[in-house]
């Protein structure tokens, strides 16, 4: 499914967006009142996660290799 169709069909405004990262991953990345995330669809990799008003508590390194 395409980038475009996810959203469409997925997305909630504001809430949840579908995006494509580096390697062609695609990227869900939720967002609400308590937090904000993204997660790697292909194997369900939680990537980051920032409690609202914290720092970054779980976080992908920039040296990470993604690979489909």
């Amino acid at each position: 499914m395409d980038i475009a169709t996810l959203n469409s069909r997925f997305g909630v405004p504001g809430q949840l967006n579908f995006r494509e990262a580096s390697a062609g991953m695609i990227v869900a990345d939720v967002t609400n009142i308590h937090a904000t995330a993204s997660v790697a669809l292909q194997g369900a990799h939680l990537m980051t996660w920032t409690p609202a008003g914290a720092k970054p508590v779980i976080w992908l390194s920039k040296a990470a290799k993604l690979a489909p």
